[in-house]
């Protein structure tokens, strides 16, 4: 027999992830019948992040979860705009309300409101929030930043980052394929880029960018065109000599801690001021960290020689690919 009849939650559901999917289990093994708020997009969009998914998907993903455990006929779902409990629900027989540590604040706000209206509170059950593989809550929020995926693992650990790698023969004609659209002959809308989500990976994106006036948030450079030395400095590339520079060395066919270190602190960087990696050795594979350690909706751009610029959209599904390729570098203290 389960402990309640009915209970409430509420949440934005942005990107199910295995720690919504456990919150969900967790309410239908207590209780027959479970309603759940999903936060409205001028809600979710007021209180948190533009990048969260439109609530027609979000809900969408809620009901396929319950579908596919078979229990969408014992859950109502309603959008909510606030943190009262939905009108439509007022007058049902709700016996407590289902939080983790994040969203306790709002189900003790709803029970004042309850004490003002000359009704009693409802009980809170708490829900621990699952752990990533780095001992830190799976969240939403930890998956737009692009520091975990959604079952929880983690892109750049703190032990990887601490290692070096190298790229084995059989991983070379893998990489030949772009991470992104492939352009020819830089054809692609400048104008639309927000420049603060931009990072360049090569002495020849980044030459275009500059050329035509902008600067991105990130550059990582090794003064080398196609194996060969072509710049002495930053100023040779377009730099104005005023941005924030980070050094690494990084041999070829490498991604070495300070390469990632590196590119890790660049994104730390609150300046708007561009910072530069300039690579001793060479940046080849920088576009694999980069995509690792980029939050959602960063722009990358990158050289394939011989045939144009790359851009990368960054989403889940690029920084799932970068995992898999990164995965099967070799570690070379193995």
């Amino acid at each position: 027999m389960k402990k309640f009849n009915l209970v409430v939650s509420g949440g934005t559901f942005d990107r199910l992830h295995k720690g919504h999917a456990a919150f969900l289990s967790h309410q239908l093994a207590i209780s027959e019948n479970v309603l759940v708020g999903i936060t409205s997009d001028t809600y979710a969009h007021t209180r948190k992040h533009a990048s969260i998914e439109p609530y027609a998907t979000r809900e969408k993903a809620v009901r396929s979860f319950l579908k596919d455990n078979k229990a969408d006929a014992r859950v109502k779902i309603a959008p909510i705009d606030d943190i009262s409990i939905p009108e439509v629900w007022g007058q049902l027989p709700i016996e407590a309300i289902v939080v983790t540590e994040v969203t306790k604040s709002g189900a003790e706000a709803i029970n004042e409101e309850r004490r003002k209206k000359g009704q009693t509170d409802l009980p809170i059950e708490l829900f621990r929030m699952q752990p990533a593989d780095d001992g830190t809550p799976i969240s939403s929020s930890r998956i737009r930043k692009g520091e975990i995926n959604r079952d929880g693992t983690t892109y750049i650990s703190k032990q990887i980052i601490t290692k070096n790698f190298s790229l084995p023969e059989s991983l070379r004609d893998t990489l030949k394929v772009p991470f992104g659209e492939l352009i020819i002959n830089n054809a692609f809308s400048y104008d639309s880029l927000a420049m603060e989500k931009v990072i360049t990976v090569g002495d020849v994106a980044t030459k275009t960018f500059l050329e035509r006036g902008l600067h991105p948030h990130i550059a990582i450079i090794d003064f080398v065109v196609e194996r060969k030395k072509q710049y002495e400095n930053p100023k040779d590339i377009g730099f104005s000599g005023k941005e924030i520079i980070i050094t690494a060395d990084n041999p070829a066919g490498m991604i070495t801690t300070s390469l990632l270190n590196a590119i890790q602190k660049a994104f730390e960087e609150k300046s708007d001021t561009t910072v530069i990696i300039i690579v001793t050795g060479e940046e080849d594979l920088a576009v694999i960290p980069a995509l690792l350690l980029s939050p959602l909706g960063q722009e990358i751009f990158y050289g394939q020689p011989g045939q144009g610029i790359v851009q990368v959209h960054v989403q889940e599904e690029q920084k799932e690919l970068a995992l898999r390729i990164f995965h099967k570098l070799k570690n070379t203290e193995n």
